[in-house]
């Protein structure tokens, strides 16, 4: 477990990935790792290129602009749009806003659920 840890350390990983990183490593779901559950169902691994479409569906379905999302989930417009585009992955607290303003669980936005 430590040359897991040491490995995150040393490459230049967000803070989002490491958390994912961190729930293949155990084997657990998203929301285990974050306590956001008690149930440790089996893990499924996170496909990154399906997360901005996974964003983009959701804010689409709200009805809500890319202005509204990222002053809720507290970051710039650029900052989302980069989400939406593939070109950065939101960190563990910006998934878990986002999952709480779309209504659905974290492992739902990161494709480990489909429910």
């Amino acid at each position: 477990m430590e040359k897991f840890f040491q490995r995150l350390k040393r490459e230049r990983i967000s803070s989002g990935m490491k958390q994912v990183q961190a729930a293949e490593f155990y084997d657990v779901s998203l929301d285990y790792l974050v306590g956001a559950t008690d149930n440790r169902e089996e893990y499924h691994a996170m496909d990154v290129a399906q997360l901005p479409k996974k964003i983009i569906q959701l804010r689409q379905q709200s009805g809500m602009s890319q202005s509204v999302i990222a002053k809720q989930i507290n970051v710039t417009k650029s900052g989302y749009k980069y989400y939406e585009m593939g070109k950065s992955i939101p960190p563990l607290p910006r998934l878990i806003a986002l999952a709480d303003l779309f209504g659905v669980s974290l492992d739902y936005l990161v494709g480990f659920d489909e429910k």
